[in-house]
């Protein structure tokens, strides 16, 4: 069976994807940002040569709420582009 990686699955893009049954046969993995830093290089690394996933589904980012959002926008804006790199 192919395993999709999937990034932000306790989210609310991740948890509508979840409910999809697109994906009935296929093994999900749900990693929580302690299992997979994805600000971090060396993690991304070791989680893909242990669970070397078929596909990814990136859904995860840096939330906040709109007060802490507009606060420190820079920072959520960097963090969420160094995600996607």
């Amino acid at each position: 069976m192919k395993n999709i990686l999937l990034t932000g699955a306790s989210g609310f893009v991740g948890t509508n994807i979840l409910s999809s049954q697109l994906l009935n046969n296929y093994e999900i993995l749900c990693p929580s940002s302690k299992e997979l830093n994805l600000l971090n290089r060396n993690s991304i690394s070791q989680y893909f040569t242990k669970e070397s996933p078929d596909l990814v589904i990136h859904a995860a980012g840096k939330v906040g709420g709109i007060l802490k959002n507009s606060n420190s926008n820079y920072n959520f804006l960097l963090d969420n582009s160094l995600m996607a790199i």
